[in-house]
């Protein structure tokens, strides 16, 4: 009897968290998008226009958008709450979901990601308003520059001299002084990636891949084509010369 009961009790306990459960559902707003072909695609928010450059590479004002990628903004501290869906078949759960960027409280920036999982992975897109324009890093749009060594991705150092700033993003925007060979970590080569952070939108960051060899003084950064390597100017390659001795640390 009393097994009865409380397999009853239990019965009735999962039919009102299911019915909590469902009338705590939100009902997200569906926000228009419009495909302008070879102009790109535009977002409405709350009568607020956004676009996303259909480039991977492009001027780079609002390409993919994945946790930690290179060579483009992304941002800092990833997406926040979701706002809203949007695309084809969005108001049958699927198309695309709409959130804030965490640290955006002007809501300059928005995150879309599709809502249901395809083969292959989940790309997001970085989008901004139509007002706004990023671009690649140049010494006026970087604030400072963060070292990140090894694979845990620790944070060692930090740049804020404008002088190093405007050399790294002139060797980067130029292409640098090319240099050849592979780089790989087993052949005395450390370091991960050199974090830009943006001076206007402190929330978003571009990521650099970057080697150095402290034996040999020599220290590298990868194009944006993933494959090309270049010299990194003389005072940082100064700078990150210790660089296997500071992971270490």
């Amino acid at each position: 009897m009393i097994r009865k009961k409380v397999f009853c009790m239990l019965i009735i306990f999962c039919l009102l968290f299911l019915f909590a459960g469902c009338g705590s559902k939100e009902n997200l707003p569906v926000y228009p998008m419009e495909d302008l072909g070879e102009y790109g695609i535009v977002l409405t928010v709350d009568g607020v226009r956004y676009q996303r450059d259909l480039a991977e590479y492009g001027d780079e004002q609002a390409c993919y958008y994945r946790d930690h990628d290179t060579y483009v903004w992304t941002p800092a501290g990833g997406k926040g709450k979701q706002i809203g869906v949007c695309g084809e078949g969005a108001e049958d759960g699927s198309g695309l979901a709409v959130y804030e960027i965490a640290g955006d409280e002007e809501r300059g920036f928005l995150y879309t990601q599709p809502r249901k999982y395809y083969f292959g992975g989940v790309e997001g897109r970085l989008w901004m308003r139509e007002d706004i324009s990023l671009g690649t890093p140049d010494a006026e749009m970087v604030s400072s520059v963060t070292v990140v060594y090894g694979e845990e991705e620790r944070a060692s150092i930090q740049i804020n001299d404008p002088a190093m700033i405007a050399a790294l993003t002139e060797a980067y925007s130029s292409g640098g002084e090319k240099a050849e060979g592979a780089f790989l970590e087993g052949d005395g080569w450390s370091g991960r990636f050199l974090v830009l952070h943006h001076k206007d939108y402190p929330f978003l960051q571009y990521r650099i891949q970057y080697r150095c060899h402290s034996a040999k003084g020599r220290a590298v950064f990868c194009q944006r084509d993933k494959l090309t390597w270049s010299l990194l100017p003389q005072e940082w390659m100064e700078l990150l010369a210790g660089c296997g001795n500071r992971q270490g640390d």
